[in-house]
């Protein structure tokens, strides 16, 4: 970090991840934010990241700190409406990322070798 520069909120981490499996491009950004409208605006911009990526086929999802009834909420308004159901954001939740903290990474597999 460059000298004299702090972020607002220091407690404030993202993260994003670039994973290539066969000939598609995911991109997984992580954040702790908790504003439902914060986690949106970052699927927005992982989904737009990813496709200038990795073209059409190229996969975005979002892991944050949500409970998983308000990570669907965030997941369905991120969803277009003219865009195949598995082109859509995948948002995982905090239930996701305490099953991959106990070695449990079933859900990301599965999203990572849908087809």
């Amino acid at each position: 970090m460059a000298a004299g520069l702090r972020p607002k909120n220091k407690h404030q981490t993202e993260l994003d991840l670039l994973v290539l499996v066969g000939y598609r491009v995911y991109l997984i950004s992580v954040t702790t934010a908790t504003n439902a409208r914060t986690v949106k605006g970052k699927c927005f911009e992982a989904r737009n990241t990813v496709e200038s990526v990795g073209g059409d086929l190229a996969q975005a999802a979002e892991a944050c700190l949500h409970s998983r009834d308000l990570a669907s909420e965030v997941e369905e308004k991120v969803r277009v409406p003219w865009q195949p159901a598995e082109s859509a954001v995948k948002v995982f939740n905090i239930e996701h990322i305490r099953a991959w903290n106990k070695g449990d990474y079933s859900t990301l597999l599965e999203w990572l070798t849908k087809s």
